[in-house]
C-alpha cells in the first residue's frame, strides 16, 4: 500500500463520520473538523509536499473557509460545514478538485433532494412509524411538513463529495 493509498482511506473513513455525524445530529463538532484537518499534516509530511504546494493547500484552505463563511452568514450553512469546508480544502489543494468535490456535492445535494420528494409524493418511508428516522429526516419525508420548514444537513452531500473527489 502506497502513503496515497492511506491518506485516501483515512480521509475517505473521516469523511463518512463526519457525514453519519451531521445526519445523526445536524452538527459536525470542532473536534471532528480539526481532527479532518490534523491528519492532513502527517500525510503531507509523508509525502513529502514542497513548502510552496503545502502554501497553496493552506492557501485554498482559507479561501474556502472564507467563501463557506460569507454563504452561512447569509442563511442556510452552519459552522461545522464552514469549518468542514476548510479541512476539505486543505486535503483537496487546488482548483480543479475543489470544482469537483462541490459539482459532486451539489449533484448528491440535488439527488437527495429528488429521492426526498419521491418519498413525500407516495408517502412510503412516512407511514413506516416504527423506522426510528431523525427528525429532520422525518420531516423531509413527511407530506405534513412543508418543504420549505424541512431541513438537509449541508454536511452530508459535503462529505460524499469529498469521498467522490478522493477516489475519483
Amino acid at each position: 500500500m502506497t502513503i496515497e493509498f492511506v491518506a485516501r482511506l483515512v480521509f475517505s473513513l473521516l469523511m463518512l463520520l463526519v457525514l453519519v455525524w451531521d445526519a445523526r445530529f445536524l452538527r459536525i463538532p470542532d473536534k471532528l473538523n480539526l481532527l479532518v484537518a490534523g491528519a492532513f499534516v502527517p500525510f503531507a509530511a509523508l509525502q513529502g509536499l514542497a513548502w510552496d504546494v503545502l502554501l497553496g493547500h493552506v492557501g485554498l484552505a482559507f479561501f474556502l473557509f472564507a467563501c463557506f463563511l460569507a454563504v452561512a452568514m447569509l442563511g442556510p450553512l452552519g459552522g461545522g460545514d464552514v469549518k468542514l469546508a476548510g479541512a476539505v480544502g486543505l486535503w483537496i489543494g487546488s482548483a480543479p478538485g475543489v470544482v469537483r468535490w462541490l459539482v459532486a456535492a451539489g449533484v448528491i445535494y440535488a439527488a437527495l433532494l429528488l429521492i426526498a420528494l419521491m418519498f413525500r409524493k407516495t408517502g412510503l418511508i412516512y407511514r413506516c412509524s416504527s423506522l426510528r428516522l431523525p427528525a429532520w429526516l422525518r420531516d423531509l419525508l413527511s407530506p405534513d411538513v412543508s418543504l420549505r420548514k424541512a431541513v438537509i444537513p449541508f454536511g452530508v452531500p459535503l462529505a460524499a463529495g469529498a469521498v467522490y473527489w478522493a477516489w475519483i
